[in-house]
């Protein structure tokens, strides 16, 4: 749980668009929110203080904006917005620990104008979303459940912030694979008039004729009352062409699809022809989708014909069907074809006076997307110099995608043995990097680190060491200090080195340390220690300490537990990437219960056909495969095969699974003896 500020816009942009992101929570937790004179002056004034690196002047200004808060009492109007406003610039400093703490002294404070009150209720309410924010779904769900009691109980009209808890209090409830208390709360948001998210809420259970029956019913009910300019009814066809494409019905939903593009032609619906029309665009898609090219190509020329009768070539909208004709040949690997309509639309534009510049931008930056998928690479470079040159006389340099790019050509020229080349390419993301200033450094210099690995490849170790020296003495500028993502960092930029290099013992000594800085800022218990934990796991188990491995790996499983649950979905990769640990150390008596316990989450958490279910059973056949439990293997993968047969866009992984079947049939049947039971409980933990 790592956040940084922006850092390429201005400071005013910046706070802005902070505070249009604290609205927003209060906005879809139902809270009612305002912008406030009472701690704006502070909030404003501490986040300029922090983008210019005076972080303590920062702090004490924010601790004054919550005394001011605190002195002017829950009684104000927007006493709840402007404890969200705070908590936020807490959450931005990653000190999460601080703003969880706010929420619970603003709470105490709130609790003298009532627990029915609007203050109260929007203050548990943005305590509910600052811990889905930190993943911590168990603490969540109670806010959330104590939220809808006080909601249900108040009687208020106004239904849409209970609608908004109950919701959240649902998609919680799924995503701990809870589907019955999941399916209770979406049943009353049926009832509540939020018939969609039911009805998907069954299709994504596999209940495909239950979500039919609620989405007919709501589409009868729309055609006896289709709303203003058929608003209601557009609405309800456009869940019900989701759905059928859901369920791969796509006839039907062409026939749908269809009479959505009517309706936009509707004399109540006078202007939306003129455009290249939305609900075409996804007509052409769901052709796509279904493998129906020629289907999808005509009807996107038909609607290119269209608007070139009514209003020219020239027109804007002509361009951007063009554009969607080119992405669509792409998706089709008609290359040659979305080359020359890429080419159509940019000297379209070209001609155009009222063309922009960013829009051949685009056209160039997509044609170098097809001349890469071609292998003319020569022309995708040119596409992309070009876009860049247009940009730059456009906006000015953009240093941040010059140093990438060069990052990119010194990384080709290093793994085509080309040292010279990229040395060059080096020296000129460096001197790039030398000339930026503020925040825009630490990006930059994080970039170059991609580096370390391929130097290391070709033997140039040392270059790479003083790459990275020079990277980090960047990053150590006390703008990038001043950042709260460590990635960003001095620190992480030598570990980064330091894993390339091979220099274990040294990358894990500062991974501990930025262990240290995490349980600091947000508590020993946060889920945003995991990535840190899975990395030092992955260090230490290199060093061959399978031990200190494993300790790491288990503390990561506990605090996920706690924070979800043990039965939460989330904890399937945590868990196999353990199962897959005491693989490798053929620790097999250990790995068993832990892909039976992937593989029972998975089951119990998925529907039936969901490619995502195939996944743990794949990966536990191939364990079994290395213990030489042939035939258990083979009916774990005739389970992942089963599931990927029925979706066209898993047919690699089906195929891949259906060879490494094959295989072991073709072991069984060679082997005369049938397998000792269960040797590798008989191994132990090095």
């Amino acid at each position: 749980m790592r956040r940084n500020f922006l850092s390429r816009a201005s400071v005013q942009s910046d706070v802005y668009a902070r505070l249009v992101l604290v609205v927003f929570i209060g906005a879809t937790s139902g809270a009612r929110l305002y912008l406030s004179p009472v701690a704006q002056p502070e909030l404003l004034a501490a986040y300029e203080a922090h983008n210019q690196g005076r972080s303590s002047e920062a702090e004490k200004l924010i601790e004054k904006a919550w005394e001011r808060v605190r002195v002017a009492g829950p009684g104000a109007r927007e006493f709840a917005a402007d404890v969200q406003q705070i908590a936020q610039f807490h959450l931005n400093l990653g000190h999460d620990l601080e703003a969880e703490a706010l929420y619970k002294k603003a709470l105490d404070a709130a609790l003298r104008q009532g627990e029915k009150s609007d203050v109260y209720q929007n203050i548990l309410s943005g305590l509910g979303q600052f811990y889905m924010q930190q993943q911590r779904e168990v603490r969540a769900q109670g806010v959330f459940e104590r939220l809808a009691a006080l909601q249900t109980a108040s009687g208020t009209q106004d239904l849409w912030p209970l609608r908004s808890t109950l919701s959240s209090l649902a998609n919680i409830y799924e995503q701990a694979a809870k589907y019955a208390e999941a399916e209770t709360i979406f049943r009353r948001l049926a009832e509540m008039g939020d018939i969609a998210s039911c009805a998907f809420f069954y299709q994504r259970r596999g209940r495909a004729a239950d979500a039919e029956r609620l989405l007919q019913q709501a589409m009868a009910d729309a055609e006896q009352a289709p709303g203003s300019n058929n608003s209601e009814l557009v609405s309800r066809l456009v869940d019900w062409i989701g759905f059928l494409r859901g369920e791969r019905r796509y006839p039907e939903a062409e026939e749908q699809q269809k009479r959505l593009v009517a309706l936009s032609e509707a004399p109540s619906q006078q202007g939306i022809p003129n455009g290249f029309r939305y609900q075409v665009q996804q007509l052409s898609e769901m052709y796509l989708e279904a493998g129906d090219f020629s289907q999808a190509n005509q009807v996107t020329e038909r609607e290119l014909s269209r608007i070139a009768d009514l209003n020219g070539v020239q027109d804007p909208a002509y361009r951007q069907g063009l554009f969607h004709y080119a992405t669509l040949q792409s998706g089709e690997k008609n290359y040659a074809a979305a080359e020359k309509t890429l080419q159509q639309y940019l000297a379209l534009a070209e001609q155009s006076g009222e063309a922009s510049d960013s829009e051949v931008e685009t056209g160039l930056w997509k044609l170098a997307e097809v001349h890469d998928a071609t292998g003319e690479q020569q022309k995708a470079q040119e596409d992309r110099e070009k876009a860049l040159t247009r940009q730059r006389m456009r906006e000015g340099p953009n240093t941040q995608q010059e140093v990438e790019q060069a990052a990119q050509e010194a990384v080709e020229a290093l793994n085509n043995l080309k040292v010279d080349l990229a040395r060059d390419r080096i020296a000129r993301a460096l001197a790039l990097v030398d000339s930026s200033s503020g925040q825009a450094v630490c990006f930059q210099a994080y970039t170059l680190t991609r580096l370390f690995a391929p130097l290391h490849g070709v033997q140039r170790t040392e270059e790479a060491q003083q790459l990275a020296e020079r990277l980090a003495s960047l990053a150590d500028r006390s703008s990038c200090a001043e950042m709260t993502q460590p990635v960003y960092s001095g620190a992480r930029i030598r570990i980064e080195f330091d894993k390339a290099a091979e220099r274990w013992t040294d990358a894990e000594r500062l991974l501990r340390r930025e262990l240290q800085r995490v349980i600091a800022a947000e508590g020993a218990d946060s889920p945003g220690l995991g990535n840190t934990l899975e990395e030092i796991a992955s260090v230490a188990l290199s060093e061959g300490n399978f031990r200190s491995a494993e300790e790491l790996k288990l503390q990561r499983l506990s605090i996920e537990e706690t924070a979800h649950g043990p039965d939460h979905p989330v904890l399937i990769p945590v868990i196999a990437s353990l199962a897959s640990f005491y693989d490798a150390a053929q620790q097999w008596d250990r790995a068993e219960p832990m892909w039976q316990r992937a593989v029972a989450l998975s089951d119990k958490s998925h529907n039936p056909t969901d490619p995502d279910r195939a996944w743990p059973h794949s990966q536990f056949a191939d364990s079994l495969v290395n213990r030489n439990e042939l035939e258990r293997a083979r009916e774990q993968y005739n389970e992942a095969l089963e599931i990927f047969q029925q979706h066209p866009e898993c047919a690699a992984a089906a195929e891949e699974i259906r060879a490494k079947s094959r295989s072991v049939e073709e072991r069984i049947r060679a082997s005369a003896i049938a397998p000792s039971p269960e040797p590798w409980r008989q191994t132990a933990l090095r």
